[in-house]
């Protein structure tokens, strides 16, 4: 996730929008392989990609667990 865009929108949008990014990460590489690659990233494959995608995912799920713990404990 790019450092000056996390922040932006509530919690539930991101939490939403970075799953939305995981699941079109393993669609890709189901569909092309997972030794694939986009074109204008060629140093970084499809299975990259995905851990890449799972790391946003975790942290804003976390954020988020956060947040609710928080606020209904």
């Amino acid at each position: 996730m790019d450092e000056q865009f996390k922040a932006i929108g509530g919690i539930h949008d991101r939490v939403v929008e970075e799953c939305a990014e995981l699941i079109q990460a393993i669609m890709k590489s189901n569909r092309f392989g997972h030794a694939n690659y986009h074109p204008d990233r060629p140093d970084s494959p499809n299975w990259k990609e995905i851990l890449d995608e799972i790391s946003d995912v975790r942290r804003v799920i976390d954020e988020y667990e956060r947040l609710l713990r928080k606020n209904f404990p």
